[in-house]
């Protein structure tokens, strides 16, 4: 029998049915009594459980950023092609304008 021989196979068989393997003297491997040994497990296994969910907290923070970037990003280009198409349309009234002051200019000079 393997040390994960539980049902889900995930812990030590030792760990899920409420004892740690001894030593000869009796003591746990570690030195410590069975149930020292139990606790601290257990508590690596909180610690674990708890670093993992921090980290699923801050990924989807960090998702999250990421998706209001973009959006503010996208927003802002649309707000930027209607600026070029809007400053692309003056330039071409400002245009038509200076080449009928040039052409007026061109007359009264050939008048004078």
């Amino acid at each position: 029998m393997g040390a994960y021989n539980n049902v889900s196979g995930s812990q030590p068989y030792w760990y899920t049915h409420g004892a740690y393997p001894e030593g000869a003297n009796g003591a746990g491997v570690n030195g410590g009594t069975s149930n020292e040994v139990s606790i601290a497990l257990r508590d690596r296994d909180v610690k674990t459980q708890r670093r993992k969910e921090a980290n699923r907290e801050s990924a989807r923070r960090s998702k999250q950023r990421k998706k209001e970037e973009s959006e503010l990003l996208s927003s802002k280009a649309q707000e930027l092609v209607k600026e070029s198409v809007s400053l692309r349309a003056k330039l071409e009234k400002v245009q038509k304008q200076a080449d009928k002051l040039y052409a007026e200019n061109m007359e009264l000079r050939e008048q004078v």
